[in-house]
């Protein structure tokens, strides 16, 4: 579980790098920016979401529903917001959406995939039980 949880605070880092990173500037310390990567940046704001939800369900962060799906969402929309306030970078409402479909698709992917037992196998209480009869 300590590796889920560091994946998930390292991409989260890098994530958060890569949205509030000026585009354009000449750093000392550079990341490289490559564009649209899936060819649209809307798709790219939801496929960073995406696996951001999915890692975070795996890091079975104990936060409560609340913190957790709240939290996430004041993320995705203030990540973009703060971009106002970086050069050579501008929020954009649609990022924001894209942002937070992403996350709805990534904690529903989620939790579809635990509910058919893909991950986690049987549950104690099916262990030894033969498959009910259609």
């Amino acid at each position: 579980m300590k590796i889920a949880r560091w994946t998930c605070f390292i991409y989260w880092a890098a994530l958060t790098a890569g949205l509030l990173h000026p585009m354009g500037r000449d750093l000392s310390i550079t990341v490289p920016s490559f564009g649209p990567v899936w060819g649209s940046p809307r798709l790219d704001h939801f496929l960073a979401f995406f696996l951001l939800a999915v890692l975070v369900q795996a890091a079975n962060l104990r936060w409560g529903p609340v913190r957790l799906y709240g939290g996430l969402a004041c993320y995705a929309v203030v990540a973009e917001l703060a971009q106002a306030a970086i050069p050579s970078r501008t929020p954009a409402v649609l990022d924001a959406v894209s942002n937070l479909a992403g996350l709805v698709a990534g904690l529903v992917a989620w939790r579809l995939v635990m509910r058919s037992n893909v991950l986690r196998g049987p549950r104690p209480s099916q262990a030894g039980q033969e498959p009910p009869l259609e």
